[in-house]
């Protein structure tokens, strides 16, 4: 075996290793406000990976080239698309492996099972591969683990936003208790959710002017 095989074939070895791609340990995530439910976290975390998915199923790599093997168009016309293929069996799919979920993976290169997540191909079987399929490998693994690694950037943004927009719900949740219910002005004062408490010291405050 050439040395240029070998070193593509240790490229590829080395690109493989994706255990936990997608953990959030050591990032810098933004704290959630005061109230805001451990749910938005979890939440925008999947919206965040869904999308990935979706936009990474339409690259032409995931195509198996398989058509009417199934018989789904029998029984489950509703996965088959415009173009006639099986979105469920005529894609290599995106999925997540782990207990939490910390390893985000491409069924085309990568597999999950009971036993543990492993690359599919072994050193043996890459050394029988041409050079021109170990470079094409390469390539989409990389921009696998690259697109991977882009959408993990975007996920702080994505909290920034989300955490916004249920403190803003929060409010208008508290602007309606505070408005929409016959309380005093005291027992708003005296609320457990301290959003209530500050709408109802302004209300306080426009009324002591």
């Amino acid at each position: 075996m050439s040395k240029t095989k070998e070193g593509l074939i240790k490229s590829i070895i080395d690109s493989a290793d994706i255990h936990h791609n997608i953990s959030t340990l050591g990032m810098n995530l933004p704290e959630a406000p005061e109230n805001c439910s451990s749910e938005i976290f979890w939440l925008t975390c999947s919206q965040v990976i869904d999308d990935f998915i979706d936009k990474w199923l339409r690259n032409p790599a995931t195509d198996k080239g398989n058509r009417n093997l199934c018989e789904c168009r029998k029984y489950y016309p509703e996965k088959i698309r415009q173009d006639g293929a099986c979105q469920k069996h005529d894609f290599w799919g995106v999925y997540q492996h782990g207990r939490t979920g910390a390893t985000l993976y491409w069924d085309k290169y990568w597999k999950s099972e009971n036993s543990g997540f492993y690359f599919k191909y072994t050193t043996e079987e890459l050394e029988e591969m041409t050079m021109y399929e170990l470079k094409k490998m390469l390539k989409e693994i990389n921009q696998f683990n690259h697109d991977v690694a882009d959408m993990m950037t975007r996920l702080p943004a994505a909290l920034i936003k989300a955490y916004k927009e249920d403190w803003a719900r929060q409010e208008e949740e508290a602007r309606q208790e505070a408005m929409g219910y016959n309380k005093t002005l005291k027992e708003l004062l005296e609320n457990a959710n301290p959003q209530i408490v500050r709408l109802a010291k302004g209300i306080k405050k426009e009324l002591t002017k």
